[in-house]
């Protein structure tokens, strides 16, 4: 597996969440209507050109036609890739020593959230709304010991049961990690 970060000595990746299909919504969405007006403008364009005579129809504006359509086709290709690309770039990892959370955003910008086992406070799963409940995607939310107070891993399918095993990974890192419980 390629993670984007150095694991510690002794670690291992016990499970690896990525997110809910429902975040390739709005890409595909995006991308379809691109792919509509192409098509339509391929369409209407081959329709009009069958009604009108040709030596009234300049040539060239079905040529602009055509670049236009392939233009379309093109940039909701594009946006169907990158979409893809980033959802599959957003993951969260459990490990037997750290909750981990790499969040890409956009193409160029990453960020790797890491927090300690041994600081987990309290886990909550929770879904919002019609369609989070339908699908069973939702958010996890991990309240820390830290500084930072709270972290939030959004649009994760089945949420409850990511935030059990959250809980059970802490619960396996303390029994294992008598020490930590002294501070």
């Amino acid at each position: 597996m390629n993670i984007p970060f150095q694991l510690e000595d002794n670690e291992v990746i016990t499970n690896k969440i990525g997110r809910h299909w429902i975040d390739l919504a709005s890409p595909l969405i995006a991308a379809c209507g691109l792919f509509a007006a192409g098509f339509g403008l391929t369409v209407g364009a081959n329709f009009y050109s069958q009604l009108i005579p040709a030596n009234i129809i300049p040539y060239f504006s079905l040529n602009i036609i055509d670049w236009l359509s392939m233009v379309l086709i093109g940039l909701g290709s594009l946006i169907l890739l990158v979409g893809y690309w980033v959802y599959k770039q957003n993951y969260l990892l459990l490990t037997n020593m750290h909750l981990i959370e790499v969040k890409q955003v956009g193409l160029f910008g990453r960020e790797v959230s890491q927090l300690g086992l041994g600081r987990l406070q309290d886990v909550t799963g929770r879904r919002l709304g019609f369609w989070a409940t339908v699908l069973n995607y939702g958010d996890v939310l991990v309240q820390t010991a830290a500084e930072t107070g709270e972290f939030n891993f959004s649009h994760v399918p089945a949420p409850q049961t990511v935030a059990d095993m959250c809980r059970s990974a802490h619960d396996d890192y303390i029994r294992d990690h008598p020490e930590q419980n002294m501070i």
